[in-house]
């Protein structure tokens, strides 16, 4: 069973519409229930954004929905857009002076390249064709500008952990089947993404504690997405949800109990809270409830040059093309990088723009005689280089794997060098040009 439709945009491209965009869904109480996020999230996402030069003139909210994150970015920068795909989310959306609201998709964003200092997106990337929405962002965002992307799981009951279990249950059972493709992704965060960005300029942070599992980032020490909330508040939040809203298109007229109905119920009944859905016990029960968050910080960089703290190392110009070798211990680390400029290399390949910065082939070899990895990147043209201000950025990499700041640079030109001696190499991972 598919809830998801098919748009064509004004390209004459295909992009998939969801549950939100129907004429039917109820965007009023979608804006009057779905929780805000806290403060301090909007704090990191512009320490983020100052700290590499970032400008607050023009900021674009992509599925801005009813305008609850344009709203909060109205109050630091000049000028808000803000785009999504339901004329009826926008209707419902709050208007402020420097805000201006148009239909439009992520896939395909109707702005000038380089008229963005920030693109943000909350609690919709899992919905969207991500090569087609990154090679998008990264046109439209100004150099060392900045894409910041927000997601949240299934709402935590603080202090009661059998209601909480209720409601996972009910989001990953009961109602299930009646998710759009993507839900999947946004209940492990976005962390089955491969961004295709170099790893120093991506960004994790993560909330509550213990939401970090796999240490891929920074878990803050201020809850991202929390509040105190009523019982009867939390049962209409949760008719927000797409499957909820799915679940009554199939069955609203059937004599049946609704889901979320049943769930509340029991949960009243664990809280001991008497009465029923509506009633003023419900309207009086207030519950603190807490949403696990991962907050995606990505600086749009222009060029990347990799030089490891290895005697291995060396940089290349040859027909105005660069070659990187990258050559330390941990292959699981530059394992890591060779799939984001993978990634890269995707992004661009069937496009009919030149790329702003990109890989034409990655490769990993096995150095037989030292047991080192190294990794062969042949990347954008030096030309290419001085059409953007004559500046690459050139990261310092440790050979445990840590990245030093980068330093704003002018290349070079650089003699082709010799190999170094013992650097005898084997291929040890799939070589070729976008073999992973």
């Amino acid at each position: 069973m598919t809830f998801s439709g098919v748009a064509t945009t004004k390209s004459g491209q295909s992009v998939r519409t969801t549950t939100f965009a129907n004429a039917n869904f109820d965007s009023d109480k979608y804006r009057a229930f779905r929780p805000g996020y806290q403060k301090h999230l909007y704090d990191i996402i512009y320490d983020y954004h100052a700290s590499h030069d970032g400008r607050f003139d023009n900021v674009l909210d992509l599925a801005t929905g009813t305008g609850m994150v344009a709203k909060e970015l109205a109050r630091k920068f000049k000028h808000v857009y803000a785009t999504d795909q339901s004329e009826k989310m926008l209707q419902a959306a709050e208007k402020l002076p420097n805000i201006q609201y148009a239909q439009g998709v992520a896939e395909e964003i109707e702005f000038e390249d380089g008229s963005m200092d920030m693109i943000t997106m909350g609690q919709a990337f899992h919905w969207v064709d991500h090569k087609r929405f990154f090679r998008e962002a990264k046109r439209v965002v100004k150099r060392e500008g900045t894409i910041a992307i927000i997601g949240y799981a299934f709402v935590m009951i603080d202090g009661y952990p059998e209601a909480t279990k209720r409601i996972q249950h009910l989001g990953t059972v009961t109602l299930k089947r009646y998710w759009e493709s993507g839900r999947d992704i946004l209940d492990n965060l976005y962390r089955d993404i491969t961004i295709p960005f170099p790893p120093p300029d991506v960004e994790y942070y993560f909330s509550p504690h213990g939401t970090d599992h796999d240490h891929r980032g920074v878990t803050t020490t201020q809850p991202l997405m929390r509040e105190t909330t009523t019982l009867s508040r939390l049962y209409h939040y949760i008719h927000t949800w797409s499957s909820s809203a799915n679940w009554r298109s199939q069955h609203g007229k059937e004599d049946i109990v609704d889901p979320v109905d049943a769930c509340f119920d029991a949960i009243a009944k664990g809280l001991a809270v008497e009465g029923g859905i509506g009633s003023p016990p419900w309207d009086e029960k207030t519950i603190d409830v807490t949403w696990p968050v991962v907050l995606m910080l990505i600086r749009n960089t222009l060029f990347l040059v990799i030089m490891p703290e290895t005697p291995y190392t060396y940089l290349r110009l040859k027909n105005r093309r660069s070659t990187v070798f990258v050559t330390f211990k941990n292959k699981d680390t530059i394992a890591d990088l060779k799939q984001s400029l993978i990634a890269a290399l995707e992004l661009h390949k069937d496009s009919e723009l030149e790329p702003s910065y990109g890989v034409d082939d990655v490769r990993i070899y096995e150095r037989t005689k030292t047991g080192e990895y190294a990794l062969v990147a042949d990347t954008i043209t030096a030309d290419k280089l001085h059409l953007q201000n004559d500046s690459v950025l050139v990261y310092t990499l440790r050979n445990n794997g840590e990245f030093e700041e980068p330093e704003i640079t002018k290349p070079e030109p650089l003699d082709e060098l010799d190999e170094p001696e013992d650097a005898e190499m084997k291929p040890e991972i799939g070589k070729g040009k976008g073999k992973a």
